[in-house]
C-alpha cells in the first residue's frame, strides 16, 4: 500500500525535518560591504532503516507465529495459540516432538512465502517512486500478533506534492502488478501440494474467491466447485493471503492503490466512485449482517477517501496505461472475497 501526502496539508519529510551540528556554520565576508553572510548547510536526511529494519524483523515473528498451525486447520486460529497449547501440555519437550518439528517448518515456509509477497509489493511502489525521482520512504511493516495472518501488510510514505498523474498511476499500479506475480506462484504451489476434500460440516472456513476456485478446479481433478474444499497448506495459505490483500488494495477508494490508479484513469470523478463505493461496501454489510470489512472502511474513512491532487493532473496517460489500469482494476471481479470468513454448519 502507498500513501501520498495531501499537498495542500503539508510539505514533505525533507521539508520539516531539522538536523542540529555541533561542527560550526561555514561564513563568507564580503569584502565590498564588509558583512557577513551565512552559507546554509546542505540538509541532510536522518537514516531511518533501524526503524524500517526492526518493524520488518518483528514482522516476520508475528507472521512465523501466525504460521505455527496444523495444516489441517479449519479456521482463523493465531498459530501462537497452538504453540502455547502444545508447550503448556508437554512443557518444553514440545519442541522435540515431530508435530512440533512440522509446526515450526510449515511456519518457516508460511513466513518466507508470506513476506516476499509483501516485500515484491511494497517494493513495487518503492522502486517505482525512486524511477519518478519522487521521494518515498522505504517499507513501513505492520506486526500484529493477534491474527490469523500475523500482519497488517506494510505501507511507504510518499510526497504527493511532487508526482504528477502519470507518476502517482504508475507509482500506485506497480505494487498490486509486482506482488501478483510471487502470489499466484505461491498459490498454484500451494494447491498442487493439497488435495480436495468433501466440504466440511461444521467450523469457520476460509472463502475463495473466483480466481482461488478456477484454479482449484484447473490443478486438482477432485475438487468439484459447492462440494469440495481444499486442505490448507503453509504456501496455499500464504497465496491466498496475497492475493485478499491484493484485491483489497485495489478498491477503488482513498489512499488504496486502487484509489491512486482510478484517479489516474478518472482524476477527480473517482471522488464520486469513491464515495458509491463506501456507500454500497456499507449497505451490502447491514444489509447481509456481515460486517468482516467494517475496520478497512472505518480506517478509509479516517484517512479520506478522497484522493488530493497530483502536482499535474492535466498530463496524458496514454492508451497503454489506461488499457493496463482498466485491466488490473478488474482483478477485483476474480480476486475480491466477499465473505473471507465462512461459518460451515452450526
Amino acid at each position: 500500500m502507498s500513501n501520498f501526502s495531501d499537498p495542500d496539508e503539508h510539505e514533505s519529510d525533507e521539508a520539516v525535518e531539522i538536523l542540529f551540528s555541533s561542527r560550526p556554520t561555514p561564513v563568507v565576508v564580503s569584502s565590498q560591504a564588509a558583512t557577513v553572510e551565512e552559507v546554509p548547510r546542505p540538509r541532510r536526511r536522518s537514516s531511518r532503516w533501524p526503524l524500517h529494519l526492526t518493524l520488518f524483523l518483528l514482522t516476520c515473528g508475528t507472521v512465523f507465529l501466525a504460521g505455527v498451525q496444523p495444516g489441517h486447520i479449519n479456521g482463523p486460529l493465531n498459530g501462537a495459540f497452538c504453540l502455547l497449547a502444545l508447550v503448556l501440555q508437554d512443557g518444553w519437550n514440545a519442541f522435540s516432538t515431530p508435530l512440533m518439528i512440522t509446526f515450526l517448518s510449515d511456519a518457516f515456509v508460511f513466513t518466507t512465502c508470506l513476506m516476499t509477497i509483501l516485500l515484491c509489493h511494497e517494493f513495487g511502489h518503492f522502486f517505482a517512486a525512486k524511477f519518478h525521482g519522487v521521494p518515498a520512504s522505504l517499507p513501513y511493516f505492520i506486526p500484529f500478533p493477534l491474527g490469523p495472518f500475523g500482519t497488517m501488510g506494510a505501507v511507504i510514505v510518499q510526497n504527493g506534492r511532487r508526482a504528477d498523474r502519470v507518476q502517482a498511476f504508475d507509482i500506485g499500479i506497480a505494487g498490486p502488478l509486482c506482488g501478483l506475480v510471487p502470489a499466484l506462484g505461491v498459490l498454484i504451489y500451494g494447491i498442487v501440494s493439497s488435495e480436495a476434500i468433501p466440504r466440511v460440516e461444521s467450523g469457520i472456513a476460509y472463502g475463495d474467491p473466483l480466481l482461488v476456485k478456477a484454479l482449484c478446479g484447473w490443478l486438482l481433478p477432485a475438487y468439484e466447485w459447492g462440494t469440495s474444499d481444499v486442505l490448507i497448506n503453509a504456501p496455499l495459505f500464504a497465496g491466498w493471503i496475497g492475493i485478499f490483500i491484493t484485491a483489497l488494495n485495489l478498491m477503488p477508494v482513498g489512499q488504496l492503490d486502487g484509489g491512486h490508479i482510478l484517479y489516474g484513469l478518472i482524476r477527480r470523478r473517482q471522488h464520486v466512485v469513491s464515495a458509491a463505493v463506501i456507500g454500497a461496501a456499507l449497505g451490502a454489510m447491514f444489509i447481509a449482517g456481515k460486517y468482516s470489512y467494517m475496520p478497512i472502511l472505518v480506517l478509509v474513512l479516517l484517512t479520506g477517501f478522497r484522493h488530493p491532487p497530483t502536482a499535474n493532473d492535466r498530463i496524458p496517460l496514454g492508451t497503454v496505461r489506461h488499457v493496463l489500469g482498466w485491466l488490473t482494476l478488474g482483478f477485483l471481479l476474480i480476486g475480491f472475497t466477499p465473505q473471507p470468513l465462512i461459518a460451515v454448519g452450526n
